[in-house]
C-alpha cells in the first residue's frame, strides 16, 4: 500500500482546492514560516480521525475552515480527502483503492465518507488499527511527537512498543470486556441484593403464611359458635324485653302523682319569698339610713378633734415667731455696726493707693535714656573704623589667592606627569590584584564544577526515589480507590432498594409509591422506629413482617387505603390508625418479677425510641414483647414468670408464649429492612471517610510527582550548571593569561613616564618672596583691627553701667508696685465684705418682717375657729337624737322578716320531699326504660353482628344453630378465642404473598446462575487478552531493542544503547528507559544526554520501530531541525536506503534532507493568508 493523493480545500490556509500526488521514495516539503506547511501534515491527522483541535493548533474544531484574508471572505466548510493504493489489500477491504473524506462545517455539522460512502468516526479508526497507521501512530511524526519521545515518562513512553506490536486492538476489546465485567457485576450484585431480599422475606412469610392458615382454620370453628352464641342472646333479650312493659305504668302513676303536689308547694313559695323580699328591701333602707347618720356623726366628732389639735398647733407657732422675730432683731442690729467698721477701712485703704502711685511717679525720669544713648553712638562710629579696615584685609587675602593660583597654574604640568606616574602604578597594583583574584576564581569554579557533580548524583538518586515513592502512592491510592468503589457501590444499591421500594409487599410499595394521594399516611413502620444497632436483629425478627405495616393517623385514612388498593387490585397491606390501636403494656406485678433478672435487657418498646406522637406504635408492636440477651436466659426467665409473654434473643431466636421456639440462621441469610438501613447509615459515614483518606492519598501522590518531576529538572539544571562552570574555568584561564600581558606594558609606561618627572626645574623662589611681603600687609592691619576692638570695649562697659543703674531704680519701682497691688487687693476685699454685709441685713430685716405677718394670720385664724367650733357641737346632738330612733324601727322590722322566714322554710321543706319522691319515680321510670333500650339496643347489636360478621339474617342463622349447651359453648369459644388471641395479628395475604416470592427468588436464583457463568467467561477473556498482549509486547520489545542497539551506531557513528523494561515482571504496566552512550562519552538515561543528541537518539528509535514494523508511508515534519550538518546527512541517508519499503514525505529546512529527496513541493503564500503549492521533480533536473 501506498499514499497516493491529498485533496485540501478550505483547510486552515489552503482556502483553494489544492491536490497533493505522491510518489515513490521520498517527497520533501518546503517553504519559508508561515507558509502553511505544517497545515498539510495537520490536514493528514485531520482527516485520519483526529478529534484534538488544541493538537491542531486550535481552540475549537470549526478553526480549522479557512477564516478568510484581507481580500477574501470566512468559508463554511471544510473538507480533505485522502487517497490509498491498496491493490495489496493492506488495509483490510475488498477495494484497490480507498479513500477517506471529513468534512466540517462552521455550524458544527460534520461528515465522515470511505469512498464516497457516508460512515461512521469509528469506521474510520476501525480501517486503519493495528496497521501503525492512523491519527496517533508513526506514520505521521511531528517535531513535538520527537520531544514528546524523550520528554514523557517511562510509563507513558511504553505506548511506542505498543503500537507497534499491534495491541491497541487487544485492549479495546479488554476495556469492553471490563465494561461488559463491570455491567455483569453491578447486575449480580444488584441480584443477589434482590434475592438476600426475597430470602430474607421468604423465612418470615412461610411462618407467617403456616400461621394465618391455622389461624383461619380456628377462626371458622369461632365463627360457627359465635352465630348459635349470637342466635341464642337474641332469643333471651326478647324474652326480657316482653315483661318489662308493667314496671313502666307504674311507675308513670307515680311520677305523675308527686308532679302536682310539686305545682301547689311551688306556689306558696313564691308567694311567701316575695313578701319576704318586701321586707327585706324595707330592713336594708334603714340599716342603710342608720349607717349613713352614724357615718356623718363620727365624721363631724373626728372634725372637732382635728380642728382642736389645729388650734394647739398654731398657738405654739404665734409664740415661736415671737422669739424667732426678737433674736433676728438681735442679729441686724449686730450687722450694722460691724457694715460701718468696714466702710471706714475701705476709706483707708483708698488714701494709701494715692500715695503709693504718686511716689512710682517721681522715679519714672529721662536723664538716664539720654545718657545711653550718647554711648552706643560713640559704640556705631568704632565699628565703622572696624569694617573699613577689614575690607583692606580681605583685599590683601584677595592677592595672597591670586598668587597662589598662579604658582598652582606654574606646577601643572609637574602635577600631571606625576598623576600619571600615580595612575599607572595604580593600575599595576590593581592588575596584580585582578590577577590574584583571577587565579582564585579559577580555583572556586573548579571546586564549583565538582560540587556540581556531587549535587547532580544525589539529584538522580532523590529522582529515583521519588520514582519508587510514587509508583508505591500510586499502587495504594488505587486499591484505596477500588475499596472505595465496592463501598459506593453497595451503599448505591442500598440507596436504590430504598429508593425502589425492593423488598416491601406490593400493596406496601404501591401505597408508598403513591402517598401523596393519602394525606392522612405517616408511613411505614421500619421507617419510623429507630432502634439501637444492639437490638436491631432482635427487633427485625420478633416483628418480621410488621415492619411493612402502615401507620395511619385516623381510622377514616386507613379505610380509604384500603379502598385504593381493592379498585387497582394493587395488594393487601396491614394497617394502624393510631385513633383505634391501642397500647400493650406489661402489669407492674410482672416488671417487678423481671427486676434484677439475669440476662434482661428490657422491654422491646422502652429500647426503641420513635416520636412523641408514635409512642402507642411503638408500644402496640413492642410493649408485650420481652428482650434476652441469649436464649438460655429468656428460657429461664420465661419459666419465671406467671405470665406467658413473647421472648426475643439479640440473636434472633424467639420463644413464643405457648412455649414454642424459633431459631438458627439461614445459609442464605440476608439483611432485613431494618439490617439494610443501619447499613445504609454505617456505609454513608464510611462512605464519606473514605472520600477524604482518597483526596489525602491523591495529594500524597500528586506531590511526589512534583517531587519527582522537581528532582528531574533540578537534575537537567544541575549538568547546565556543570557544563557552565566548566566553560567559566576555561574563560578565566584565558583572562588570566591577558591580565598578565598587560602587566608587562604598564611596566614600560611607567619607566617613561619617570624619565619625563625627573626632567622638569626649580620653579618656587618667585612664589615664597611675593607670599613673604603680603603676609606683612596682614600683620599690620591686623594691629589695627586690635586697637579699634579695644575702644570699643571700653565703650561697651560704660553702657552696661548705665544700664545697671537704671535697674536699681526699676527694682524700688518695682517694690512700690507690690505693695500698690496688695493694697488695692485689701481694698477689693474689704468692699466685697462690704457688699455681702449689706445684704445679709437686706435679709434679717425681711425675716423679721415675714414672721411677724405670719403671727397676725394665725391669729386671725384662731378667731375663725373658734366660731366653727361652737356649730359643729350643736349638730352632733342632732345626730346623736336621730341615730336612736333608726334603731328601734329597725328592732321592729326584723322581727316581721324573722317571721316570714320560719314559714317560708317550712314550706320549702315539704316542697323539698315531694321532689324527692318525685325524682325517685322517675329514675325508676328511667332505669326501666334504659334497661329496655340496653335489651334492644342489644338485640339489634346482635342483629347487626350477624349481619355484618357473617352476612345472616336471625331467620337463617336460627336455621344453622348448633345443638349445645350454653355452658360449653361458652367455654369453647373462650378458648379459642385465648388461641387466636395467641397466634396475635397475622397477615392473611402471607398465604399469596409467599407464593409470589418463592416463584420471583427461584426465577432470580437462575438469573444469578446465568450472570456468574457470563462474569466467568469475562475473566477468561480478559486473561486471555492480558496474556497475548504481554506475549506480543515483549516479543516486539526485542525487537525493537535489538533493532535500536544496531541503528544508534549507524546514526551516531559509534557508541551504544539499549531499551529497558522498569518493571519486567508486569509487562502491561512496565515503563520504557531508554539509555545511550554517544562516542566519547558515558552510558546514561535519554535526559541526562545534550538536545542534539536525545533528538537522534528519539530518531532513532523511530527508524528501529520502522525497521521491525514497516509502514507504507511516514510523514515527518522537521524532525531533523535540532541537527548539525553532519546528522543531517546521516538522517539523509537513512532515509533513502529505507525508501525501498517506506514511501517518506519529509516537511523540512535543511539543504541535506533536500538534496535526498525524489520530488520537492514549494509551499508559498503569494496572497496574503493564503497557501499554494509548486513541485519539482528532481529527478528529472538531474
Amino acid at each position: 500500500m501506498k499514499l497516493k493523493a491529498l485533496q485540501i480545500s478550505s483547510f486552515k490556509s489552503f482556502a483553494d482546492k489544492t491536490t497533493i500526488n505522491f510518489e515513490d521514495g521520498i517527497t520533501g516539503i518546503v517553504g519559508p514560516n508561515g507558509s502553511g506547511k505544517s497545515n498539510i501534515i495537520e490536514a493528514i491527522r485531520w482527516v485520519m480521525g483526529e478529534q484534538s483541535a488544541k493538537s491542531l493548533r486550535g481552540g475549537k474544531m470549526p478553526d480549522v475552515i479557512f477564516a478568510g484574508s484581507q481580500n477574501r471572505k470566512p468559508l463554511n466548510r471544510a473538507a480533505v480527502t485522502i487517497t490509498f493504493d491498496n491493490s495489496d489489500h493492506f488495509l483490510k477491504t475488498d477495494f484497490t483503492e480507498v479513500s477517506v473524506t471529513r468534512k466540517l462545517f462552521r455550524n458544527g455539522d460534520s461528515q465522515y465518507l470511505i469512498n464516497q460512502n457516508e460512515c461512521r468516526l469509528k469506521d474510520v479508526l476501525n480501517l486503519f488499527i493495528d496497521t501503525g497507521l492512523g491519527r496517533d501512530s508513526f506514520s505521521v511524526i511531528s517535531q513535538g511527537r520527537v520531544e514528546s519521545i524523550f520528554n514523557s515518562k517511562p510509563e507513558d513512553r511504553r505506548t511506542i512498543i505498543e503500537e507497534v506490536a499491534g495491541v491497541l486492538a487487544y485492549k479495546q476489546d479488554k476495556q469492553k470486556a471490563e465494561q461488559e465485567l463491570t455491567k455483569t457485576n453491578d447486575n449480580l450484585d444488584r441480584v443477589s441484593d434482590l434475592i438476600a431480599e426475597l430470602h430474607s422475606q421468604i423465612e418470615p412469610l412461610e411462618e407467617q403464611s403456616s400461621l394465618a392458615q391455622d389461624y383461619l382454620d380456628q377462626k371458622k370453628q369461632f365463627d360457627q359458635l359465635d352465630k348459635t352464641r349470637l342466635v341464642n342472646l337474641i332469643d333471651k333479650l326478647q324474652t326480657q324485653s316482653n315483661t318489662t312493659q308493667a314496671d313502666i305504668d307504674e311507675a308513670n302513676r307515680l311520677v305523675t302523682q308527686y308532679s302536682s303536689q310539686k305545682k301547689e308547694l311551688n306556689a306558696a313559695v313564691t308567694n311567701l319569698k316575695d313578701q319576704r323580699q318586701v321586707s327585706e328591701k324595707e330592713k336594708d333602707q334603714l340599716q342603710a339610713d342608720l349607717l349613713e347618720t352614724t357615718k356623718k356623726y363620727e365624721n363631724l366628732a373626728g372634725q372637732q378633734n382635728v380642728d382642736s389639735e389645729k388650734n394647739k398647733y398654731q398657738q405654739q407657732q404665734v409664740a415661736e415667731l415671737g422669739q424667732s422675730v426678737k433674736k433676728n432683731e438681735q442679729e441686724l442690729e449686730k450687722n450694722q455696726d460691724q457694715k460701718q467698721q468696714l466702710e471706714k477701712k475701705v476709706s483707708d485703704y483708698q488714701k494709701t493707693v494715692g500715695n503709693l502711685k504718686k511716689q512710682l511717679a517721681k522715679l519714672s525720669e529721662k536723664e538716664m535714656q539720654q545718657r545711653q544713648q550718647d554711648a552706643q553712638e560713640k559704640i556705631d562710629q568704632l565699628q565703622a573704623s572696624y569694617i573699613e579696615k577689614m575690607q583692606q584685609l580681605a583685599q590683601v587675602h584677595n592677592e595672597q589667592a591670586n598668587l597662589k593660583k598662579s604658582y598652582e597654574q606654574d606646577s601643572q604640568q609637574q602635577l600631571h606627569v606625576n598623576a600619571d606616574l600615580v595612575k599607572l602604578q595604580t593600575q599595576l597594583q590593581d592588575l596584580k590584584q585582578s590577577y590574584a583574584d583571577q587565579q582564585k576564581k579559577v580555583a572556586q569554579l573548579e571546586k564549583q564544577t565538582t560540587v556540581a557533580e556531587d549535587q547532580l548524583k544525589l539529584a538522580l538518586t532523590d529522582y529515583q526515589k521519588f520514582t519508587n515513592q510514587q509508583k508505591q502512592g500510586q499502587d495504594s491510592w488505587l486499591q484505596a480507590i477500588q475499596v472505595y468503589q465496592q463501598a459506593k457501590t453497595r451503599l448505591e444499591t442500598l440507596s436504590s432498594s430504598e429508593t425502589e421500594l425492593r423488598g416491601f409487599y406490593q400493596g406496601v410499595q404501591s401505597v408508598l409509591k403513591n402517598r401523596n394521594q393519602f394525606k392522612g399516611l405517616v408511613g411505614v413502620v421500619s421507617d419510623l422506629l429507630k432502634v439501637p444497632e444492639k437490638y436491631t436483629k432482635a427487633v427485625e425478627t420478633v416483628l418480621g413482617s410488621q415492619l411493612q405495616q402502615l401507620v395511619t393517623k385516623k381510622d377514616q385514612d386507613a379505610r380509604n387505603i384500603i379502598q385504593y388498593l381493592t379498585q387497582h387490585r394493587a395488594g393487601r397491606v396491614t394497617l394502624l390508625p393510631l385513633t383505634t390501636i391501642r397500647a400493650k403494656q406489661i402489669s407492674p406485678k410482672v416488671r417487678q418479677e423481671l427486676e434484677n433478672s439475669e440476662g434482661f435487657e428490657g422491654v422491646a418498646s422502652d429500647l426503641v425510641e420513635t416520636d412523641q406522637s408514635l409512642i402507642v406504635v411503638k408500644q402496640y408492636l413492642l410493649g408485650n414483647i420481652l428482650i434476652a440477651s441469649d436464649l438460655d436466659h429468656a428460657s429461664k426467665i420465661s419459666k419465671q414468670l406467671t405470665a406467658r409473654l413473647r421472648f426475643v434473643t439479640l440473636n434472633g431466636e424467639i420463644i413464643n408464649p405457648s412455649g414454642s421456639m424459633t431459631g438458627g440462621v439461614n445459609r442464605h441469610q440476608t439483611a432485613g429492612l431494618l439490617t439494610q438501613k443501619q447499613q445504609r447509615n454505617d456505609l454513608s459515614k464510611q462512605v464519606s471517610q473514605m472520600k477524604s483518606e482518597l483526596e489525602n492519598r491523591e495529594e500524597l501522590v500528586q506531590d511526589l510527582k512534583q517531587k519527582m518531576t522537581a528532582a528531574e529538572t533540578k537534575g537537567s539544571e544541575l549538568r547546565q550548571q556543570f557544563n557552565t562552570a566548566n566553560d567559566q574555568y576555561k574563560d578565566a584561564q584565558r583572562q588570566l593569561e591577558m591580565i598578565a600581558n598587560q602587566v608587562k606594558e604598564l611596566n614600560r609606561r611607567i619607566d617613561a613616564v619617570s624619565y619625563e618627572f625627573n626632567q622638569k626645574g626649580d620653579y618656587k623662589n618667585t612664589f615664597e618672596s611675593q607670599s613673604t611681603n603680603l603676609a606683612d600687609q596682614e600683620k599690620s592691619l591686623n594691629d589695627e583691627l586690635t586697637v579699634i576692638t579695644t575702644k570699643t570695649d571700653t565703650q561697651k562697659a560704660d553702657l552696661t553701667q548705665l544700664r545697671q543703674t537704671q535697674n536699681a531704680n526699676q527694682q524700688s519701682i518695682t517694690q512700690l508696685r507690690e505693695q500698690l497691688a496688695t493694697v488695692q487687693a485689701q481694698l477689693t476685699q474689704g468692699k466685697t465684705i462690704l457688699s455681702e454685709r449689706d445684704q445679709k441685713i437686706k435679709s434679717l430685716q425681711q425675716l423679721v418682717l415675714d414672721a411677724k405677718n405670719r403671727q397676725l394670720d394665725l391669729q386671725k385664724q384662731q378667731r375663725v375657729q373658734g366660731s366653727k367650733s361652737q356649730t359643729t357641737q350643736e349638730e352632733l346632738a342632732s345626730d346623736q337624737q336621730h341615730i336612736e330612733n333608726l334603731k328601734k324601727e329597725l328592732s321592729k322590722q326584723q322581727a316581721s322578716f324573722e317571721t316570714l322566714e320560719q314559714t317560708l322554710a317550712q314550706k320549702e321543706t315539704g316542697l323539698q320531699r315531694v321532689q324527692e319522691l318525685n325524682s325517685v319515680a322517675s329514675d325508676d321510670l328511667q332505669d326501666i326504660k334504659v334497661k329496655q333500650t340496653r335489651v334492644s339496643e342489644q338485640v339489634d347489636h346482635a342483629l347487626n353482628d350477624l349481619s355484618e360478621k357473617y352476612q345472616l339474617s336471625f331467620e337463617l342463622a336460627k336455621k344453622d344453630r348448633l345443638d349445645i349447651d350454653q355452658q360449653d359453648l361458652e367455654r369453647q369459644l373462650k378458648l379459642i378465642k385465648k388461641g387466636l388471641d395467641e397466634i396475635g395479628d397475622v397477615n392473611v395475604g402471607a398465604i399469596d404473598e409467599y407464593q409470589r416470592v418463592s416463584t420471583r427468588h427461584q426465577f432470580l436464583t437462575e438469573q444469578k446462575d446465568d450472570l456468574m457463568t457470563s462474569q466467568k467467561q469475562l475473566l477468561e477473556t480478559i486473561n486471555e487478552i492480558d496474556t497475548e498482549a504481554a506475549t506480543r509486547f515483549k516479543t516486539t520489545f526485542d525487537q525493537v531493542s535489538a533493532s535500536f542497539s544496531k541503528v544508534f551506531v549507524r546514526m551516531f557513528g559509534g557508541g551504544k544503547a539499549k531499551l529497558e523494561l522498569t518493571d519486567p515482571e508486569h509487562l502491561l504496566t512496565t515503563g520504557l528507559e531508554i539509555k545511550a552512550q554517544p562516542p566519547g562519552k558515558k552510558f546514561q538515561r535519554l535526559s541526562l544526554l545534550s538536545g542534539g543528541e536525545r533528538a537522534l537518539t528519539a530518531i532513532t528509535l523511530l527508524f528501529s520501530i520502522l525497521e521491525v514494523k514497516p509502514v507504507p508511508f511516514c510523514i515527518l515534519d522537521e524532525v531533523e531541525a535540532a541537527f548539525d550538518d553532519a546528522n543531517v546527512s546521516r538522517f539523509a541517508d537513512y532515509l533513502r536506503n529505507f525508501q525501498q519499503q517506506t514511501q517518506f514525505v519529509v516537511i523540512t529546512h535543511r539543504k541535506g534532507t533536500m538534496v535526498e529527496c525524489d520530488v520537492l513541493y514549494g509551499v508559498t503564500m503569494q496572497e496574503s493568508g493564503v497557501s499554494k503549492m509548486a513541485s519539482v521533480s528532481l529527478e528529472d533536473l538531474s
